[in-house]
């Protein structure tokens, strides 16, 4: 699954937390529990691979910056925008 798919959905994208359960609690990532990830989040549950993971990182990091966290957590951020790269990305 490509972070794009995983975050299809504007439900499924959380700020200010990696991931949330359905009810909004904040959750760790892997949770089973976790309905929404954030963008940090979301390259983690998609790309287990370390090595993978370290590519997409970067080339994320090129994109929007190397504080990922912090990009999604603008307040003025969107779920489209937030899409649109992982899109542009192919990840």
């Amino acid at each position: 699954m490509k972070v794009y798919e995983l975050l299809a959905k504007p439900d499924a994208w959380t700020q200010r937390a990696l991931a949330r359960a359905e009810n909004g609690v904040p959750v760790r990532a892997y949770d089973p529990c976790a309905t929404a990830w954030c963008f940090y989040a979301a390259i983690l549950i998609c790309y287990p691979d370390h090595a993978q993971r370290r590519q997409v990182l970067l080339a994320v990091g090129d994109r929007v910056g190397d504080w990922i966290t912090d990009w999604n957590d603008v307040r003025s951020r969107t779920h489209e925008e937030v899409v649109q790269v992982a899109r542009d990305l192919d990840i």
